[in-house]
């Protein structure tokens, strides 16, 4: 396993990215191009079987993406197009305390 602090990094390069990723899209004005795409921000409270349910969720979520991904490189190849650059992300995070108030 990791070390605690080789994970942090990890996870803040990764949030420093999609962030960067945002800005980008906001300034090119990508971000909100097409009518259908979606930006969910969902604080909640969660009992420890809530909190399961939901990561398993994402996770399932996370692999279904990969299929999407997959067929649909599959699809573009065989037509000989480019597609659509897109970012999908997903968090699943316990909140701060400060929040909890």
């Amino acid at each position: 396993m990791a070390p605690a602090s080789f994970k942090w990094d990890f996870d803040a390069k990764i949030l420093q990215s999609l962030l960067d990723d945002i800005v980008m899209s906001f300034n090119d004005k990508t971000f909100n191009a097409r009518h259908d795409r979606h930006m969910t921000w969902m604080p909640v409270v969660l009992d420890p079987r809530g909190w399961r349910e939901a990561m398993r969720l994402l996770a399932k979520t996370l692999c279904q993406l990969f299929v999407i991904h997959r067929r649909s490189g599959e699809r573009l190849c065989k037509a000989g197009k480019k597609g659509i650059p897109v970012t999908i992300s997903i968090l699943g995070f316990e909140r701060s305390p400060h929040f909890a108030k």
